[in-house]
């Protein structure tokens, strides 16, 4: 089982992200399931502790996070560290969805447009 994290909603000034340049908006909204790449950095802001169980939890929030949009020269390098990255913790080869892609919220096999 691996150990638990939560992660803040809450994002940094504008300065320091991404998500709120217009065009990043404007994708998010015309095609809200897509999954977007991006760049990010966190940091521990609180560590929890459950008083029963023992269980300590980090609670991480973004200090800083840039999207990668598709095109970019950067794009094909940022997407190679993603599935490396993934492939070095999971030992699988392919993330469970593509960057720029629909992503399947739901959790079921199969999602389409009435019901995804």
């Amino acid at each position: 089982m691996s150990n638990p994290v939560k992660l803040s909603g809450t994002l940094p000034d504008d300065v320091k992200c991404g998500l709120y340049a217009d065009k990043t908006v404007q994708d998010f909204l015309g095609k809200p399931r897509n999954a977007v790449l991006v760049v990010g950095i966190v940091t521990n802001v609180e560590t929890r502790t459950n008083n029963i169980s023992g269980t300590v939890t980090p609670l991480l929030r973004f200090a800083h996070v840039e999207v990668v949009q598709p095109g970019h020269d950067h794009y094909g390098l940022a997407s190679e560290i993603l599935m490396q990255a993934h492939a070095d913790r999971t030992g699988a080869m392919m993330l469970p969805f593509e960057p720029g892609h629909d992503v399947n919220l739901t959790g079921t096999e199969s999602m389409d447009d009435e019901t995804g």
